[in-house]
């Protein structure tokens, strides 16, 4: 999973209870889960739905991923899927946590 970025599990700070192996998500990771349906991101996203990966994101990879939507070269792509950039955002927001992006290194 070149792009997907494991965490170790965390206990969840609202519910206190053990919670999947973190992960973080490059935007093309992100299309090829919630887009394309490519088969090597099939696992990552079964994770996901299913609640053994939990993905962690910041406001500024939502903002990237709903501009590259908009990609020329991405648009058809969306609609030959059957998609809308409305339906991956949907997807992001069920299930990416958002955090804080981490402060700037000195």
């Amino acid at each position: 999973m070149s792009g997907a970025r494991p965490v170790d599990a965390a206990a969840d700070p609202v519910e206190g209870r053990t919670v999947g192996r973190q992960v973080v998500l490059d935007t093309n990771i992100v299309l090829d889960a919630f887009v394309f349906s490519d088969a090597a991101a099939l696992p990552l996203r079964a994770g996901l739905e299913g609640g053994s990966l939990r993905w962690i994101a910041t406001p500024d990879m939502r903002i990237e991923l709903a501009r590259v939507l908009g990609y020329p070269q991405i648009v058809p792509r969306l609609a030959f899927y059957g998609l809308q950039a409305d339906d991956v955002l949907a997807a992001f927001d069920r299930h990416a946590r958002r955090v804080e992006a981490a402060p700037k290194a000195p």
